[in-house]
């Protein structure tokens, strides 16, 4: 019975083996990536997310990639390749369970490799500081793009890049976004430089700090003088750089020169001189020009002359002042002489420059219009209450002064008054305020050794109609009021109160002495007076059957009245055939309106009104409208008779 039981056994067991062997490969999937392409250089990541897919418990795995070249590492699940052409990669998993039973798979992915493209780029011609931006080129293949120190947008900036050699790179990319680059320098040259020193011999003054900006000056100058100029340059350019002078004095220029040596020319006129070191490199091709600026001559001349009658005058005005553009020996100033005319109004300054040749400008006339009083305003010397025109004429000898002081200007008054109510008022009870509140001339005036100004006008009201008021407060004054007279002087402010109705105006005049002769402004104020309201309508019917329109028609006396306002309204009074009544205005009309139309929808007695409103009260006038309905009669029955019959009938009937 115990050797059958072990038989059994034993055979279900061998049995058992194989079936189990068989199953356990059925839980392994493993995924080595999909294909990828790269270029010639590039690397890549390899395998599956996930790599496999074991679903037997207890259960290890390990892998192999093959070929081994060109790979990170080939035991890894994910390993980093870097193949130099198109490469299929296998991935062999093997899989151990706890038996020791072993189950292998395996995948693959293929990694195709491009090529790099060839690229090339041409050498560049070498370029001076001063060179402008320009389009990079020759690069081969066309469409790539240029880098480097300099480069903004395939273009070069010398001046960005400043002095030196600059790698420039060349990159291409080809439509497998593969991409290559090829570098070369491109040689940024300088300019040559120096400095210009006078000599001293040549008398020529040079201010310190002596640079290329400070202008260089010889000072004295006499009929027949002859200025030796003479002068020599330091340089630190390569032995390539040749120089030339230009004197600017139409003599020849001297070429072929070197440092440190004096060279010379004559000048023979006074004035502005530009001089030039024109510097090349012969070999780089680079250029550049130094300028000096060098003023032979003396102090400028420079006078403005008074025309006349610049005292006591009323503005605006405009004067012209005769100038001299000359120096003390009668000769036009330098060409190149600055000239400053000021104002002490606040008025802008003009600058201008004598013009080339000299003898273009000697005299001129300058304009100038003064618009306000020069009251408050103090001369350059010293003079109060005064205008004045100055002019600086400046070289690099000196300065000279010229002045016109005092212009003494007055000015008109601007009449303006101030009230305290409308244009509005009635008869015998509004009171109205005016008081001066004009913008007042100043007046110019000569007491000895100085000019003084006052801003106190002569002032006078008129009133017109001259009758229908009462003056309550002030004094009219005279017409026209004398300035300097304050006897013929009005108040500076009045009230008076109109007495009957109608149109009035109150005008208000202001004078001063403005320059040779009395100026005079005025303003207007017009006024209407109101009498008391009256209101009165006439309509074109009374009485009538609903609906009825009426017509009224104002015939108030205040329609004459200086701004009147009317209100029209109707009030329902009685019925013996309705409690309420019913109207409505025709359409055409309103409250407001001058005339009225109405419409009655009921019968009734109703009451028209009309309220007339004026600056003095108010009015009402009153009339009424009878609407009556259409008379209703009712016959009472009558009995049926048989033969003749004399009837009697009676009626109903309501009015």
């Amino acid at each position: 019975m115990t050797l059958k039981y072990k038989i059994f056994l034993f055979s279900l067991f061998i049995f058992c083996i194989p079936t189990h062997v068989i199953s356990q490969c059925n839980s392994l999937i493993i995924n080595a990536g999909s294909d990828q392409v790269i270029c010639v250089g590039q690397s890549v990541q390899i395998g599956g997310n996930p790599v496999i897919n074991n679903s037997l418990l207890n259960s290890s795995v390990s892998y192999y990639w093959s070929p081994s070249a060109n790979i990170s590492s080939v035991s890894a699940s994910n390993p980093t390749v870097y193949p130099n052409s198109t490469t299929k990669y296998y991935l062999n998993v093997q899989q151990t369970d706890s038996l020791g039973v072993v189950c292998n798979a395996i995948d693959s992915v293929t990694i195709t490799v491009n090529p790099l493209p060839s690229v090339t780029l041409s050498n560049f011609s070498s370029v001076c500081i001063d060179a402008g931006s320009f389009a990079l080129s020759g690069g081969s293949p066309t469409g790539g793009i240029y880098s480097g120190n300099g480069v903004v947008g395939n273009s070069f900036i010398p001046s960005t890049s400043g002095v030196g050699a600059h790698s420039i790179s060349y990159t291409y990319t080809d439509n497998n976004g593969c991409s290559s680059s090829i570098s070369k320098n491109l040689f940024v040259n300088p300019l040559p430089t120096a400095t210009l020193i006078p000599n001293p011999s040549s008398g020529v003054l040079c201010p310190p700090p002596c640079n290329s900006s400070t202008s260089w000056s010889k000072c004295g100058f006499q009929a027949g003088d002859i200025l030796n100029m003479s002068m020599m340059f330091m340089a630190n350019n390569s032995s390539s750089t040749s120089y030339t002078i230009d004197w600017d004095n139409s003599q020849p220029s001297d070429s072929n020169l070197n440092t440190l040596t004096y060279y010379g020319s004559n000048y023979t006129i006074p004035g502005y001189y530009n001089l030039e070191l024109y510097m090349i490199d012969t070999n780089s091709g680079c250029s550049n020009t130094l300028s000096q600026n060098l003023f032979w001559g003396t102090n400028p001349g420079g006078t403005i002359s008074n025309p006349g009658s610049t005292t006591l005058e009323c503005a605006p005005k405009t004067y012209g002042f005769p100038v001299s553009f000359l120096d003390n020996n009668g000769n036009p100033n330098a060409a190149g002489t600055m000239y400053t005319v000021s104002y002490n109004d606040g008025s802008a300054d003009s600058v201008f420059y004598h013009p080339s040749p000299a003898t273009s400008l000697t005299t001129a006339t300058i304009y100038k219009t003064w618009y306000n009083s020069s009251c408050g305003f103090n001369a350059y010397n010293s003079s109060q209450n005064s205008f004045d025109i100055q002019m600086v004429s400046s070289n690099d000898c000196g300065i000279s002064f010229s002045a016109i002081a005092p212009i003494v200007l007055s000015t008109e008054p601007d009449a303006q008054v101030s009230y305290s109510r409308d244009t509005i008022g009635c008869y015998g009870q509004t009171i109205f305020n005016f008081s001066d509140s004009s913008k007042n001339g100043y007046v110019t005036s000569f007491i000895n050794p100085n000019y003084s100004c006052d801003s106190v006008n002569a002032v006078n009201w008129e009133i017109d109609p001259p009758n229908g008021y009462s003056l309550i407060y002030g004094s009219l004054g005279l017409n026209p009021p004398i300035y300097g007279f304050p006897s013929t002087y009005g108040s500076d402010s009045i009230s008076l109160i109109f007495n009957e109705p109608g149109n009035y105006s109150v005008k208000f005049f202001t004078a001063n002495q403005c320059g040779q002769s009395s100026t005079v402004d005025s303003i207007k104020h017009e006024i209407c007076i109101d009498s008391i309201a009256h209101s009165e309508f006439v309509v074109d019917q009374n009485k009538g059957c609903f609906p009825l329109n009426v017509q009224a028609i104002n015939t108030s006396k205040s329609l004459n009245s200086c701004d009147p306002e009317f209100l029209w309204d109707v009030n329902f009074l009685s019925s013996i055939c309705n409690s309420s009544g019913s109207w409505s205005f025709d359409g055409v009309s309103t409250s407001s309106s001058i005339d009225a139309g109405f419409i009655f929808n009921n019968s009734g007695f109703y009451e028209i009104s009309l309220k007339a409103i004026n600056d003095c009260d108010t009015a009402i006038f009153l009339d009424t409208v009878k609407v009556q309905s259409a008379p209703n009669a009712i016959i009472n029955p009558i009995v049926n008779y048989c033969d003749s019959v004399v009837l009697s009938p009676s009626a109903v009937f309501d009015s």
